[in-house]
């Protein structure tokens, strides 16, 4: 598989995660694994989590708990020396991850017979004494069908609110960006609103995440305090448009980055990735609501 695949997407991603795999002892670089892959931390990150359902760190957290499993049923190792070779630097903080994943405390489950040695993994990608896998499930996306086109954009200025914490959260920021707008009217009109997201999720803590709720404004505007004169940069950008409520966009990025790009034969590039809002939503039922998502290509 690993030569069938290895100019595909699909085979880059296996390869990051053989090479996680030789690594676990080692501390996750997740530039390491985009530079190996040859993407930026960024959108390497965007392709991992969309074809296998987490993130790196995510992934290799769970391959040394289920390692950890393996030795306290076929070793004499104590519980505290498997917790540090797991990673973990305290036995209380190895003790609740384990509990958490495999539902006992770590001595407690080194009494039963035959416990699971894993946990449920959407892309059945296991720790195994055998070494590292040959394949994994990728990510089987759902929702209505999006159909991917390419746009050359100019660049775009926009007055923007940071948000800084969990990309899901950006609501707040959007609330300030429309009540200052309300006083002081900085919109163009008819200019999209968007949201903006700066930093790789898989190396920025979740309250770290600095994202931008922002509206198109002329490049000269007067803004108010508390709001921020950002651009867009031209470019070449992938896009698609989805239909549905916010909730589902997550899931959107998904097939996006994961499924649509790589069957489109494209590549992401540096660049800012972003979700323009066709209409503010009110009056129009979650169903209808339609965003597009643009991810910049080279």
């Amino acid at each position: 598989m690993r030569a069938n695949t290895k100019d595909s997407w699909q085979g880059l991603v296996l390869e990051s995660i053989r090479a996680m795999y030789a690594g676990l002892d080692d501390p996750l670089s997740a530039r390491e694994l985009a530079d190996q892959a040859c993407f930026s931390t960024f959108h390497f990150h965007r392709m991992f989590c969309a074809m296998t359902g987490e993130t790196a760190c995510e992934m290799a957290r769970r391959l040394r708990l289920e390692r950890a499993a393996h030795l306290l049923c076929e070793t004499q190792a104590s519980v505290t020396e498997i917790a540090l070779e797991a990673g973990f630097e305290t036995l209380e903080s190895f003790s609740r991850a384990f509990k958490s994943s495999f539902g006992r405390s770590p001595s407690v489950y080194r009494l039963l017979k035959n416990p699971a040695r894993h946990e449920l993994a959407p892309n059945a990608v296991h720790w195994s004494p055998l070494g590292a896998p040959d394949a994994f499930d990728p990510i089987e996306h759902k929702g209505e069908p999006m159909e991917i086109t390419i746009k050359n954009i100019d660049d775009t200025h926009y007055a923007c609110v940071r948000h800084t914490g969990p990309y899901n959260q950006i609501g707040s920021a959007f609330e300030r960006l429309a009540s200052l707008n309300s006083v002081h009217s900085f919109a163009k009109p008819g200019g999209a609103w968007v949201a903006i997201y700066r930093d790789n999720p898989d190396t920025v803590p979740q309250d770290q995440l600095r994202s931008d709720a922002g509206v198109v404004v002329e490049p000269r505007v007067h803004l108010p305090e508390g709001v921020t004169l950002e651009v867009i940069p031209a470019g070449k950008y992938a896009t698609v448009v989805n239909k549905g409520a916010y909730s589902g966009l997550g899931e959107a990025w998904g097939t996006f980055c994961g499924k649509l790009i790589p069957e489109a034969g494209l590549k992401s590039r540096d660049g800012i990735c972003f979700e323009a809002y066709i209409h503010d939503g009110e009056g129009v039922p979650e169903s209808e609501q339609l965003t597009e998502l643009y991810e910049p290509v080279a």
